[in-house]
């Protein structure tokens, strides 16, 4: 994770994650996907390379089992970064998870409606009966606890009120 300034910074990367969530999963299932066909296109074991008595390597170019051999090399390098993209996308769906669920039903909700499926703030206002301004401010306080929950209290903004100043 990169290193963030401030707490804003939290706040903004949580509703991005949220906000992506949807695109985030397709690019988990497609990655999967794709790696499964990589693996399948590996070849088992490639023969082995006779050079007879070239007493130097033999031209620059490679034969058809150092290509076959190289192909094999450059896919493996591509699942191997592939997976590790599964597994960052995996940390950061359970990540999410467990802070939404932290939340109580209502917050839950909210979030989902408006960051997941993209509801406007009139319709979760309507759905929910209550107006526009207050979905709005429930979702900013639960993407709060959220973003508080995921990175811990660097998240967090320093009240004030928690310092004592001696005068």
């Amino acid at each position: 994770m990169a290193y963030l300034l401030g707490y804003n910074d939290y706040v903004n990367i949580t509703r991005q994650y949220l906000k992506n969530y949807n695109m985030l999963f397709i690019t988990r299932e497609n990655l999967m996907r794709m790696v499964k066909d990589l693996q399948d296109e590996m070849i088992p074991s490639a023969p082995v390379a006779r050079y007879g008595n070239m007493p130097s390597g033999g031209t620059g170019e490679l034969n058809s089992v150092e290509s076959m051999a190289d192909g094999n090399m450059m896919r493996d390098k591509r699942i191997r970064q592939m997976e590790q993209d599964i597994e960052h996308i995996n940390r950061l769906f359970e990540m999410l998870s467990r802070s939404i669920g932290a939340l109580d039903q209502a917050e839950q909700e909210i979030l989902h409606d408006a960051y997941i499926d993209g509801k406007s703030w009139g319709e979760i206002g309507r759905d929910r009966y209550i107006t526009e301004k207050w979905a709005r401010q429930r979702a900013g306080k639960a993407i709060r606890k959220v973003a508080m929950m995921m990175f811990g209290m660097d998240a967090v903004p320093l009240n004030e009120e928690s310092f004592c100043f001696a005068v």
